[in-house]
């Protein structure tokens, strides 16, 4: 009977695993859904290619607003709720997307869309931590990290393939029945979580920040964050408009296949915690990045397209081991205000990605080659630097 109690527990654990995993994928798309989309934007609403990247960027300014207070409102109301709340409202925002036709109210509701997903990824962390045993955080933690970074390569083909068989509109309405469905699956099958503390004063929260940001070490760490996932959004979009050139000239079916082919880097991150339970996460954190900056030189430098794709899974498998590894230092670095240094560094690391659609276009329009990539790389090498200075004080 206990061993059977056990197994009850343990494949419970599997189940809300595998769903926050699904959740944080579906959720973390609709960041992503109209990065492909600039040139079809530009034509339907006759405007610039750089204002219809707005359409990303406002999303992502917005999603960091949101990531600075939902984590403070979740210990305040309840986690489950907020995410269940959020979840709803991305999923009539999404809808609402579907609709329209003119491009200041797409731009109105990507950027409602930005902060109603901000309510999962800050907020489900603390979430699995309040949940789980021990012994399952890490894995689970992995597992919910991979969906993040599944979702830049997931939401782009899915973009690509549904506005390109059917319509950009038909994306939309498709995603939002996807966050009704999710939360759905939320609302009946996550425990609730008790860890609401009534009497927290949300401003109070938020006004730690100042005493985060004299801490030179926590600084640094910002550093990679804003550089980290901006850079494998620049990634793909040099990539997109490289494989389409006459060196190539493959099809959007064919870059749709090498882009679902960076899937495989991503399943590395479930094993950042392997690498930094050998080492550490300074250690796994070079590592990751190393390998990134060296894939996209070689990437430059290699054209064959067997090399290109194979340096591309590279590059994406080394941010894959950034990402947690650099939560992992910043949640070192902030000791007593953990929380509020986390809701911050996922402020800074969204924030750069407001800025990537704008650096990819810079990039290309002083090379669409290979040199590109070079740029990239360039982009990157603050970050190597920063976490060479970063000191991780013993605990």
């Amino acid at each position: 009977m206990i061993e059977n109690s056990i197994l009850q527990k343990e494949s419970r654990y599997v189940w809300i695993t595998w769903l926050l995993s699904w959740s944080g994928l579906i959720v973390m798309c609709s960041l992503y859904l109209t990065l492909p989309l600039n040139s079809l934007f530009s034509s339907e609403f006759d405007i610039s290619v750089s204002r219809a990247a707005l359409t990303s960027s406002l999303f992502s300014l917005c999603f960091a607003c949101g990531c600075l207070v939902y984590g403070a409102i979740a210990d305040k109301y309840g986690r489950k709720k907020v995410v269940l709340f959020g979840l709803i409202c991305l999923a009539v925002f999404t809808c609402a997307a579907g609709w329209v036709h003119s491009f200041a109210w797409l731009l109105l509701l990507r950027g409602l869309q930005g902060l109603a997903a901000s309510t999962f990824s800050p907020v489900v962390l603390a979430y699995i931590v309040s949940i789980f045993p021990q012994h399952r955080r890490v894995t689970a933690i992995g597992f919910v990290s991979t969906g993040f970074l599944m979702a830049g390569v997931v939401g782009q083909v899915a973009a690509g393939i549904i506005s390109t068989q059917y319509n950009w509109h038909g994306l939309f309405l498709l995603f939002g029945s996807l966050y009704i469905v999710t939360a759905g699956l939320i609302l009946i099958f996550l425990p609730n979580d008790s860890a609401q503390q009534p009497e927290l004063n949300v401003y109070a929260y938020l006004k730690q920040i100042r005493a985060i940001l004299i801490q030179k070490d926590l600084l640094l760490s910002y550093v990679v964050a804003f550089v980290l996932l901006s850079s494998f959004i620049v990634m793909y979009a040099i990539l997109n408009h490289y494989l389409q050139q006459s060196l190539y000239s493959l099809n959007v079916e064919s870059i749709l296949e090498i882009k679902i082919a960076g899937i495989a880097g991503m399943l590395l991150s479930p094993f950042a915690g392997k690498i930094a339970q050998k080492t550490n996460a300074r250690f796994t954190l070079l590592l990751g990045l190393t390998v990134s900056i060296f894939s996209l030189v070689m990437m430059a430098l290699w054209t064959a397209l067997a090399g290109v794709i194979l340096f591309s899974i590279l590059f994406v498998a080394g941010i894959a081991i950034s990402v947690p590894a650099l939560v992992a230092i910043v949640g070192q670095l902030g000791l007593q205000r953990r929380g509020i240094a986390v809701s911050l560094y996922t402020f800074i690391l969204f924030a750069g990605t407001a800025f990537a659609p704008y650096w990819a276009m810079q990039i290309l329009s002083f090379s669409s080659g290979s040199p590109a990539f070079i740029c990239n790389a360039i982009l990157l090498l603050p970050a190597l630097v920063a976490v060479l200075l970063i000191r991780i004080p013993k605990l």
